[in-house]
């Protein structure tokens, strides 16, 4: 087999195996009231040029990410994060962010500042 049609047979799986992630998590999202479906690759599409900059586009996005799923969370809602994690730097970055989120979820309900609020069942 040629090397360029097993690339492309790779691509697509991978392409195929994003837009599972996507797809099911918007079911949740679908059957799950006021959670967020922050899905980062839809949101690296809303910055220009993120093709040419893609890894200062990473950046920006995890920063995105960051803030809106801090935002959710301190008003008592949950945030989903859908994501096929095809390399293991992918991986280290969402585990990144999830550390981020989790120190800024820390800080937002230690803040006296910040109405606690309650969860609906």
């Amino acid at each position: 087999m040629e090397t360029s049609v097993l690339a492309r047979r790779m691509e697509t799986s991978v392409l195929a195996r994003r837009m599972e992630t996507s797809v099911l998590a918007q079911m949740y999202v679908d059957e799950h009231p006021c959670v967020l479906n922050l899905d980062v690759d839809q949101l690296r599409l809303l910055i220009g040029g993120w093709r040419e900059r893609f890894a200062e586009t990473v950046e920006l996005v995890r920063a995105m990410a960051v803030a809106m799923a801090r935002t959710h969370l301190s008003a008592g809602h949950d945030v989903g994060m859908p994501q096929y994690l095809g390399r293991l730097s992918e991986a280290a970055l969402i585990h990144r962010t999830y550390e981020a989120m989790t120190t800024a979820l820390e800080r937002c309900r230690s803040d006296p500042c910040v109405p606690s609020r309650r969860r609906a069942p």
